[in-house]
């Protein structure tokens, strides 16, 4: 697309569309000076962003190109659940609305009207900036492999997202749980391995699906070993790596450490007289006695939901439980570089910015430890 024209002037041509009386693909050239071939690539990204040009291949459509960048996701190792819902998001939502625009064609209009389409039919801000994420990173994956020059969702118009006010729990409200999980509520009989659930949950910040994956191996008298998740697809169970990508240890106390000798004591002793041999390296949190298949995270989350319905807890549900151990945390003083650390975020940054809150009280301490420390100074 670029060629030089003597001594430090280049030519950029680039395509405009197609003419609509001909069918012919139209071309724009510039003549620009620079100094050697990266400045002139430079200039040229700049000349194509300043006048909404953006050459493409021929005959990709926007549906090829998000579809080989999931392809491309799935060869480095991506989510499985993550790429079912990205696939999820193209074949309901993209391919239907603007799949079959040429690349070459596509521009922030489309998206603007896409996106505004999609709030209009209910759909909130941060599900819309989800959309609009699948669709950045695709064309931003087209612009690495020089189908495009610049990337149209850079000037796309996103909705408004408010801030959203998360749902903690109080320590009555777990604590009301964990009875309930003991003793049941109403029609709803007594759950221990939901109780062993909300135990660990919230003792280690982790998600449900890490702690479902735990196993007996991972659990010695001090720390808990997270580095595995258990996913869900179609009502299939499957094994990823944790969503930071790497694992984690959580150190416990002592009181945490014996309750779960005590119940993995209990396990042996239901499995004992059920008269079925428990695996060593079976799962912590399993339905079945012997411990060879992981609790499904959907199917626990439901069952939280259903005891929190009884109890009156509306806003509660199993990830409030990591919520709640974050904002403990932070609010004791804990550093945010080991809260992040221990929930599994690799950018204390991200830690602050959710559990901002939690940190108020600790702040007004902070404020009259620094007032108090102040000299008095009266007038003469």
């Amino acid at each position: 697309m670029e060629r030089p024209r003597g001594s430090g002037k280049w030519r950029l041509i680039v395509r405009d569309g197609v003419d609509e009386a001909t069918g012919r693909p139209r071309r724009r050239s510039f003549t620009f000076h620079a100094r050697g071939l990266d400045a002139a690539r430079r200039r040229a990204r700049e000349l194509i962003v300043a006048t909404d040009l953006a050459p493409a291949i021929a005959g990709v459509s926007v549906a090829d190109v998000v579809t080989e960048y999931l392809s491309h996701l799935e060869a480095r190792g991506g989510a499985p659940r993550t790429l079912a819902e990205h696939q999820r998001i193209l074949s309901s939502t993209i391919a239907p609305a603007i799949g079959k625009v040429a690349l070459e064609d596509l521009t922030p209009r489309h998206l603007d009207h896409l996106y505004r389409s999609l709030s209009q039919r209910g759909l909130s801000p941060a599900s819309v900036r989800r959309y609009h994420a699948l669709l950045s990173a695709s064309l931003n994956q087209a612009v690495r492999w020089g189908w495009l020059m610049a990337n149209p969702c850079l000037r796309a118009t996103l909705p408004r997202e408010r801030p959203r006010e998360l749902s903690v729990p109080s320590p009555e409200d777990v604590s009301r749980v964990l009875q309930g999980c003991a003793e049941g509520v109403g029609s709803i009989a007594p759950h221990p391995l939901l109780g062993m659930l909300v135990r660990l949950a919230v003792v280690t910040g982790a998600r449900r699906g890490e702690l479902c994956a735990l196993t007996w191996p991972d659990v010695d008298e001090e720390r808990i070993r997270i580095g595995a998740s258990v996913f869900t697809i179609k009502g299939e169970l499957g094994i990823k790596e944790p969503k930071s990508g790497r694992s984690r240890e959580v150190r416990i106390s002592t009181s945490t450490s014996e309750d779960v000798e005590e119940w993995r004591a209990q396990r042996h002793k239901a499995a004992l007289d059920a008269g079925v041999e428990v695996l060593e390296d079976g799962y912590v949190l399993s339905p079945e006695l012997d411990g060879s298949a992981p609790w499904n995270p959907d199917t626990a989350g439901a069952a939280m939901r259903r005891l929190c319905d009884a109890l009156g807890l509306d806003e509660m549900h199993l990830h409030s439980l990591r919520h709640f151990a974050a904002t403990q945390l932070l609010a004791g003083g804990i550093p945010a570089r080991d809260v992040a650390d221990l929930l599994g975020h690799a950018d204390p940054g991200l830690t602050l910015r959710v559990y901002a809150h939690a940190t108020e009280e600790h702040q007004r301490a902070a404020a009259e430890v620094l007032e108090a420390a102040l000299p008095r100074v009266t007038a003469r």
